[in-house]
């Protein structure tokens, strides 16, 4: 399922599906669009029109949802995006890429303040607006990661930058030999690193784009 952002043009929508291999991974796309209250939302409706159109041509089910602008506007947002991840069996994909900055940033902060179980299904997904880039990430591993200590932080660094075993990692984060195993077993646990053969350690996939 995606749950993406929606302004005024849907191309942004259309290059994800396109890069999820024509959309054929999704089954679903929910589109939520900002309602300022200037008269402006007819041309969100317009642009989702088109949009549903693409979406089934491709046998894609979609909805429009609207935010109102005000002081529950967070709120909205997070019952929203709860409600679809609690009936979806599998991932949602939170899209950040179309529509006004406020109604990202109102996502984003909606998102980081869902329940454990629920974040553990979401990935945040946002391109370059203009120029080329992107930034993908499991939401649940920035939530672990805000709370993590300065050592276990500087672990997970060390290995992204290649520290990948026990012997060379003691020596780069010069740490008690009990210390780090205590600390690698804590983070595998977290789903945030894991041990692979020879006793080599790697990232969960994505993680070290948030290190």
């Amino acid at each position: 399922m995606l749950v993406a952002s929606i302004g005024f043009t849907v191309d942004f929508i259309i290059r994800r599906l396109a890069d999820l291999r024509g959309g054929q991974s999704v089954s679903r796309v929910v589109a939520v669009g900002l309602d300022v209250g200037d008269g402006s939302w007819s041309r969100v409706e317009q642009t989702y029109s088109l949009l549903n159109h693409y979406l089934a041509s491709m046998s894609i089910e979609s909805t429009l949802e609207k935010l109102h602008l005000g002081p529950r506007l967070v709120p909205q947002a997070r019952d929203l995006i709860y409600r679809e991840a609690s009936s979806f069996d599998g991932d949602v994909e939170l899209y950040l890429s179309g529509g006004p900055r406020m109604l990202i940033v109102t996502l984003m902060l909606a998102a980081y303040s869902l329940d454990i179980n629920t974040s553990s299904k979401i990935v945040v997904v946002s391109y370059g607006e203009g120029f080329p880039g992107s930034i993908e990430f499991r939401l649940i591993h920035a939530k672990i990661l805000s709370s993590l200590d300065k050592q276990s932080l500087n672990i997970l660094k060390a290995i992204a930058s290649g520290n990948d075993n026990v012997k060379s990692l003691i020596e780069t984060l010069d740490m008690p030999r009990s210390t780090l195993y205590k600390k690698l077993e804590d983070l595998e646990k977290m789903g945030l690193a894991k041990k692979i053969y020879r006793g080599r350690w790697v990232l969960e996939e994505g993680l070290d784009k948030l290190l």
